[in-house]
């Protein structure tokens, strides 16, 4: 019986440790992973590949002719309207 517990509670953390992260991507399909220290991609050609920084990213994507996809727009947000004195 303690051996079942003891393998079942292995299982547990391997499949922990299997998950993914957390972290939005940017237009690139990558992000920053601080506990790694290094920036990563999930989508697009890159896919698999990690680098240094955003910027040696982008000079892969240059390098083989591949266009930047358009960054994405964010939302415009009203401005409030402060009380004058």
């Amino acid at each position: 019986m303690k051996a079942l517990f003891l393998a079942s509670v292995a299982c547990l953390m391997f499949a922990v440790a299997a998950s993914g992260h957390e972290g939005s991507l940017d237009q690139l399909g990558c992000h920053y992973d601080r506990r790694a220290g290094n920036y990563h991609c999930h989508r697009g050609p890159p896919t698999g590949r990690t680098f240094r920084s955003k910027a040696q990213a982008k000079s892969e994507w240059r390098r083989y002719n591949i266009p930047l996809p358009p960054k994405k727009k964010k939302a415009k947000q009203g401005r409030v309207a402060r009380p004058s004195n």
